[in-house]
């Protein structure tokens, strides 16, 4: 086994609480002493020259830190670390794992600041940071992960600052789940050339300030979900465009004026669910109750 991938795995075990994982398999063994490949490691898959492609830990028992030394494993295209108790902060280190394709370390206890180095990522489809107690703001970084398709990061409720202009490179991303965070500011104008859109999820946070036309740009949105803000200015007649919409929940902000006519060409329009009762009457219309 090569020494710094060898020292990887031991640093893995030994600081996550290895010895009360759920399962571990071989990793005992090779904790032991006992001469054991590496490739058979419970959670690991290797490549065809032998080294660790993947680590898939999820739901292990996993107490304790991430350890820099994780970057050492340079071949990783995937790091599944998900629904365990890790805590501390996500290492800097792990923005020099260039092939990785998805990092998920979600539902977790992990704390610190999304380290701006995860822009180095850049063959990243898959970033899932969501249920942890991260701090500080949204790094304009992320706008370099050109062919991410998904970025959950919802509830992080210490997360704060307004959400960077720079999402607006992330042309393939399909999903985008900021809710329940600490947002607050406008939504960038960027936002329209993320054309392969299809959820955009940001309720319970603190946004503010007029929805930008530019988001009639988004004619593969199925879902919409900006409830429960502090939206306000009219609904732009670009929603018209999005054709392909069939959820529309944006209650709990602060709109005026009346509903686009535009928006009548919505036919797979299924739940809508507007500002008020009072604004509902208005407008005589019976949209879906959504909790």
């Amino acid at each position: 086994m090569p020494g710094p991938t060898c020292d990887a795995l031991g640093d893995l075990y030994y600081s996550t609480g290895g010895p009360q994982w759920t399962k571990k398999g071989k990793w005992s063994d090779a904790a032991a002493g006992v001469p054991t490949d590496f490739c058979s490691f419970e959670g690991l898959s290797c490549l065809g020259d032998g080294s660790v492609g993947a680590a898939y830990l999820l739901f292990n028992n996993l107490r304790g830190t991430i350890p820099s030394s994780v970057a050492n494993l340079t071949s990783l295209t995937s790091l599944n670390l998900g629904l365990n108790g890790l805590s501390g902060e996500i290492p800097h280190s792990i923005g020099s794992l260039v092939n990785l394709q998805t990092l998920d370390l979600a539902t977790n206890a992990l704390s610190g600041t999304i380290p701006p180095s995860l822009g180095s990522l850049t063959s990243l489809t898959t970033l899932q940071l969501m249920v942890n107690n991260l701090t500080g703001s949204l790094p304009e970084s992320l706008g370099s992960l050109t062919v991410l398709q998904l970025l959950n990061l919802y509830l992080n409720p210490f997360i704060s600052g307004s959400i960077p202009s720079s999402l607006g490179s992330l042309t393939l991303l399909q999903y985008l789940f900021l809710n329940s965070m600490g947002l607050s500011g406008l939504l960038p104008e960027s936002l329209g050339r993320m054309t392969s859109l299809l959820n955009i999820d940001l309720h319970y946070n603190a946004l503010e300030g007029s929805i930008p036309s530019s988001i009639g740009s988004l004619t593969q949105l199925w879902t919409l979900v900006i409830y429960s803000n502090s939206f306000n200015g009219t609904i732009p007649a670009t929603f018209g465009s999005l054709t392909s919409l069939d959820s529309l929940i944006m209650y709990e902000n602060d709109f005026s004026g009346t509903l686009p006519s535009t928006m009548s060409s919505l036919s797979n329009l299924e739940h809508l669910c507007v500002l008020s009762p009072a604004w509902v009457h208005a407008h005589r219309l019976t949209p879906a109750v959504v909790s």
